[in-house]
Formats: structure tokens, C-alpha cells, sequence
């Protein structure tokens, strides 16, 4: 269940809204040289579908819970209360994901709908805490947060707003993009340090290079195509957007700290680590 209060743009309660996204995910610590992930307790299977794209095999995709599966309350002064419909304890299908309240948690919410015939503003909302304890990351309890979203607007400024607008801030966009999410059009991963890191080279993709395209088939199944992005400066200078200076950003040093293969070939995709081709590591425990 969930308590939270809205105002508008005027600082006054809003009562009105009627339709809302949420999503719940718990951060899974690191073992083995992983680094720790967050991991939805919402999911779906895809099917690719038919269409132009190379994609044919269903894969699983974290996702959001629509407050009409469970129950939105207005109270009427601008506060509301959400339970899920969703039962926490009995996650198994179609991915089955334990209930671990020791672990840190993060409830999000995405607004959405009308007003008056006109579309609300996109607007996200994040939440996190230690169950068992109620613990927030003020109080010191296991954290992610190794990218902000003062960094993303600091290039992008306010117009990041994707899955046709509603989805704007960047501690959102983690609760489902997660190690294991996949768009089963393209068989790319849509793990956030592959995806991002991948969308920010574009054109310096090795596989681009050669002459492959790199599209993510997303919202509503329309083509993104990232082959030809350029970035306005080097790559390699990680801390534009990972800085460990950033109070924002404490967790900035996982960068060098956890070195991985999904984050190292999310650049040099033209690596195959399994394989040994370029570089030979069968698990991040050896990339230190």
C-alpha cells in the first residue's frame, strides 16, 4: 500500500487524477563481482510478433502496474492511497521473484490521463526504503545511485520524456530496466548500464561500424534508431555522468570498483567474453 500527496504546479492540492503507473523492485546486492541491480517484481512476457524486425523468440520485460489492477482512493485533499494488486508475497509468474523485505526497495509512480480535456504534465515519483525496518537511504541502508538526473538534464535538459512522454526521471526508468529485460523485437538487452551506454556511443558502436543498425523497438513497437547519435565528447570521460564528488551520485565508484562484461561490452560490443574473442572472462569475479 501506498501513501502519497499530490499539488500542483501552484503548490495546491490536486484531487483529480484518475490514472497513474506504479512500479515495486528490490535491489539485489552483488555477489561474484556483479554489481547490485534492481529487480521488478512486474513482469511480462513479449512475443516479437510479425513485423521488420529480427527479433522471433519471447522474452520477459519488467513492467508497470496500471491503478485500474488495483485500488486508487482519493481523498479528496490532494492525498491518496494505492494498493496493489499485485501480492508481493506470491511473484511466480511469469518470472518468479522472492519477497526479501530486508533488501532495499523502491515503490515508483508515473502520472498520466487528462484534466479538463487537456493532458496532465509527465510527472514520476520514487520511494525508497527497507521494508523490514522502514529505513530510508538517509539512513544508510544498501543503495544504487550511480547516476542522476541532474546529469541527464545537463545535456538533455527537460526533454527527456519517453514511452510516449510519461516517463522522465532517471530513478524510475531503473525499477524496470533490468538485467533479464529484453525487447523481443531486437533481442537487445534493455538492462539500463547496457542500453544507455549503448544509445550514448551510436556511431562509435563497433557494430555499427561494420554496419549493423542498433534499434530498440519500443513504444507501441515503433523503431528507435540510435546508429547514426553522436555524443558531444569523448566516451570515455565516465564522469560527465558518474561522478563520485556528486552527493547525488554516491555510488559513482561502482564504475571502477565493479567492472563487468555487460557494461565493458556494452561499448566494445564487438567483443564475445564467453568465447574469448578480444577479450576472454567467463564471469565479472575476474574483471578487478
Amino acid at each position: 500500500m501506498v501513501d502519497f500527496l499530490v499539488l500542483d504546479q501552484d503548490g495546491y492540492p490536486f484531487s483529480y487524477l484518475e490514472q497513474l503507473d506504479f512500479t515495486v523492485a528490490k535491489l539485489v546486492p552483488g555477489t561474484e563481482g556483479n554489481s547490485s541491480a534492481w529487480q521488478s517484481y512486474i513482469n511480462r512476457e513479449e512475443v516479437p510478433g510479425e513485423g521488420p524486425w529480427p527479433g522471433t523468440e519471447t522474452v520477459i520485460q519488467a513492467t508497470t502496474e496500471s491503478s485500474s489492477e488495483g485500488a486508487l482512493v482519493s481523498n479528496g485533499d490532494g492525498s491518496y492511497h494505492y494498493t496493489f494488486g499485485l501480492d508481493l508475497n506470491a511473484v511466480s509468474a511469469p518470472l518468479v521473484v522472492e519477497y526479501e523485505p530486508e533488501l532495499t526497495h523502491r515503490v515508483g509512480l508515473q502520472v498520466g490521463g487528462s484534466f479538463r480535456g487537456e493532458s496532465l504534465p509527465a510527472a514520476n515519483a520514487v520511494y525508497t526504503f527497507q521494508p523490514s525496518t522502514g529505513l530510508t537511504p538517509e539512513q544508510d541502508i544498501d543503495h544504487r545511485k550511480i547516476v542522476s538526473q541532474e546529469s541527464c538534464s545537463s545535456c538533455h535538459g527537460n526533454d527527456l520524456a519517453l514511452h510516449g512522454g510519461g516517463r522522465v526521471d532517471v530513478d524510475y526508468c531503473v525499477t524496470c530496466h533490468n538485467p533479464g529485460s529484453v525487447d523481443a523485437q531486437s533481442g537487445h538487452s534493455l538492462d539500463f548500464r547496457e542500453m544507455i551506454h549503448k544509445i550514448h556511443m551510436g556511431e562509435r558502436l563497433p557494430s555499427v561500424q561494420s554496419g549493423e543498425d542498433y534499434i530498440l523497438w519500443g513504444f507501441r513497437n515503433s523503431p528507435s534508431d540510435f546508429s547514426d547519435v553522436v555524443h558531444p565528447q569523448d566516451p570515455r570521460n565516465c564522469l560527465t555522468c558518474h561522478d563520485p564528488d556528486d552527493e547525488a551520485t554516491p555510488q559513482a565508484l561502482q564504475i571502477v570498483e565493479k567492472p563487468s562484461m555487460e557494461a565493458c561490452g556494452s561499448c566494445h560490443d564487438d567483443i564475445d567474453f564467453v568465447a574469448g574473442v578480444g577479450h576472454p572472462a567467463t564471469n565479472n569475479s575476474e574483471c578487478t
